[in-house]
């Protein structure tokens, strides 16, 4: 994927409020101008790298790609996780605000449907995947990893069977814990995330989230915002 021509980019563009929008925009929200990057096709939004730079993932399911876009110099780079997951399923990943560190779920493709497949979330320096391990288990019980702003620490949820709960786990830097029945949902900040408890408890559609809290990694206490 090349550089992407200014020409077939309309510099600004306005959607009415009742109007139906397909394809990818780039809205900024100061001025609330619609940018239309008609070049990319229709790919799918998966995390922003940093101010400048966008990670997508374009293809149909048998040949999928990460691709780095530039907003800059509008060109794009699939060569940057190009063959990163031979080998390995990896759908769950979170990156930091300035994107130099990322925290994923990664299992083995080979065997993977079975109940005795090993799945791990690591913590490591964007695109790697050599990093700490975080959480270990067999297949799915752990999974839905969140990293920090700041890249220091990561949430991500744990379980004990398929039907058992859910728990909130929280790598803090040095080490990992089990705090609470849960999901993890989005860190505010360094130091607060926000949680959720879902009914049933083994749920881990945030959609049946029952009640919201906020978690403060420093001093350890919860409150209720909903």
């Amino acid at each position: 994927m090349g550089p992407v021509s200014e020409d077939s980019i309309p510099k600004v563009q306005t959607l009415d409020s009742m109007g139906m929008a397909s394809g990818f925009y780039l809205v900024d929200l100061d001025s609330r101008s619609i940018k239309y990057l008609s070049a990319l096709g229709g790919p799918n939004f998966v995390s922003w790298l940093d101010n400048t730079k966008l990670l997508l993932k374009i293809g149909n399911n048998n040949n999928q790609k990460y691709v780095v876009f530039d907003l800059k110099t509008l060109e794009a780079d699939a060569q940057i996780l190009d063959k990163k997951f031979d080998n390995y399923f990896c759908s769950q990943f979170s990156i930091n605000a300035v994107g130099s560190k990322w925290a994923f779920t990664l299992i083995p493709t080979e065997g993977m449907n079975s109940s005795q497949s090993e799945s791990k979330v690591i913590l490591a320096s964007f695109p790697s995947l050599e990093g700490r391990i975080l959480g270990e288990a067999r297949f799915a019980r752990v999974q839905n990893p969140l990293i920090s702003p700041d890249g220091k620490m990561v949430t991500f949820i744990s379980n004990d069977g398929a039907n058992g709960p859910n728990f909130v786990n929280l790598y803090n830097g040095e080490s990992s814990e089990r705090l609470f029945e849960g999901l993890s949902l989005k860190w505010l900040d360094n130091s607060n995330f926000i949680y959720g408890v879902v009914n049933p408890s083994y749920a881990s559609n945030p959609n049946l989230v029952e009640s919201l809290y906020v978690y403060n990694v420093e001093t350890g206490e919860s409150n209720q915002i909903y």
